[in-house]
């Protein structure tokens, strides 16, 4: 047994040594591939909102998985960044070690006040290595501490979440009655989360504040376990406690203080020199979003759009994406029609007496011109200030990345050659219930002919 003890440690010291490699390489590898997943998270925060439903309880839930992964990415660039270039310095002195291990004074032929000032202040090669490779592998711990500390208040949040939703569930279960009986619960338990959270949050980055006192820490105890288990915690405390006993804590403190800041501040901050460049420029904007030409590659249609601002026929393309957060509104709209899909998921599963049947998970609609109508008189087009009634509408995927709605062609041959604007109108209904039509894209588009 002591014989495999004295393995394991050799092991694992043979791995520390080694271990810059493998930083290296990690470090490596993981910068080129959290650049190219950056503009993959935008894209994917888009998509999701166009291919899913984001109302209820649950709506904030994916935007926070998504946010953190962003912060967590950007977090990962900075430091891996900072940690391969300290790493490089390092093996650059690693290197001139082999040639020249220290500072011949004698050959530089200063003062001997300036040589006795230049030993107290000058470390040795050698203390420089070491302290640079404790900085280095210290940076590559804390990078991924910080990345598992975002995904635990993921987590909490996460667990937040379901238990608003179970205790509202059985509440309106109870009856309507008990429910507003008890609603007063759902409050108490939510702040007692949010404030237990807090609690649990100040002293994890206030290194143990409420462990220091006798008293204090028995009543915490249960607080402390009982988060672990909602953020996860137990994955990293090992990192978190040989990381905050390495150092001194006032200097760890500070330098939370000043990372946290960062983070935080940075996002909020910009430099902009473009004083006649407005950030809400309004209308007077052209929204490259609304032309296939111009669009930024792997931007998804979220609106409406055309193939060019720039027009020489007489007849102009258009493409309505479909929203599938105004399913409410349609339905409200269409009132003599219901569509054959439910809002849920759909399998092609079957259970038969012979056995399992597995088929494409589609549903055959009833009357598919009738559910058409319902979605494209849900709109209304404008040409300039005159309402376009003659267009034909068809379901269609756009090529750009595959986003359904519909497609028309609209007739401008009378208009005048100059600019001119398509106008996309939707019904919605206001806080009283009320009809109203309210521009849902402005597109501006030059005939040339």
């Amino acid at each position: 047994m002591k014989e495999r003890q004295q393995n394991i440690e050799s092991w694992l010291s043979k791995l520390q040594q080694e271990s810059w490699n493998l930083e290296l390489l990690i470090s490596g590898f993981s910068i080129f591939l959290l650049i190219q997943a950056s503009q993959g998270l935008k894209s994917l925060a888009i998509s999701y909102r166009g291919n899913f439903v984001t109302n209820g309880a649950l709506e904030s839930v994916p935007y926070l998985f998504i946010g953190i992964l962003q912060i967590a990415s950007y977090v990962l660039i900075c430091n891996l960044i900072i940690h391969i270039f300290l790493r490089g310095f390092w093996i650059g002195a690693i290197g001139l070690r082999s040639v020249q291990d220290k500072v011949s004074y004698e050959k530089l032929k200063y003062s001997d006040f300036f040589v006795k000032k230049l030993q107290k202040r000058i470390s040795t090669l050698d203390t420089l290595l070491i302290r640079l490779d404790t900085i280095s592998s210290v940076i590559f711990s804390f990078t991924f501490l910080i990345i598992f500390m975002l995904i635990s208040l993921f987590f909490w949040v996460v667990w937040i979440t379901l238990i608003i939703i179970t205790l509202d569930a059985g509440f309106n279960f109870l009856g309507e009655s008990w429910a507003e009986t008890l609603e007063p619960v759902l409050g108490i338990t939510v702040l007692a989360l949010l404030f237990l959270g807090v609690i649990y949050l100040i002293d994890t980055l206030s290194l143990g504040f409420f462990k220091k006192f006798h008293w204090v820490s028995r009543i915490y105890y249960p607080v402390y376990r009982l988060f672990g288990y909602f953020t996860l915690a137990g994955i990293y405390r090992a990192i978190y406690y040989n990381l905050i006993s390495r150092f001194s804590k006032n200097y760890i403190r500070l330098f939370l203080i000043i990372y946290l800041s960062v983070i935080i501040l940075v996002p909020f901050t910009k430099l902009d020199s473009f004083q006649f460049f407005p950030d809400t420029p309004g209308d007077t904007l052209l929204d490259r979003e609304f032309y296939d030409n111009i669009r930024p590659k792997n931007d998804r249609i979220t609106i409406a759009s055309i193939p060019n601002q720039l027009i020489k026929d007489g007849y102009l393309p258009l493409f309505l994406s479909y929203d599938i957060n105004d399913n409410d509104n349609i339905i409200r709209w269409c009132e003599d029609y219901t569509p054959s899909k439910e809002n849920l998921f759909v399998s092609g599963i079957r259970i038969r007496s012979d056995g399992f049947t597995f088929n494409n998970p589609k549903v055959k609609e009833k009357d598919p011109e009738k559910l058409r109508d319902c979605l494209a008189n849900y709109y209304s087009i404008y040409l300039n200030d005159s309402l376009y009634n003659q267009q034909e509408f068809f379901y269609y995927e756009h090529p750009n990345m595959g986003e359904k709605g519909l497609y028309t062609v609209l007739d401008i041959e009378g208009l005048s050659r100059g600019q001119n604007t398509v106008y996309v109108r939707a019904k919605n209904f206001d806080e009283r219930d009320s009809l109203i039509e309210s521009t849902f894209a402005q597109i501006p588009f030059w005939i040339d002919r």
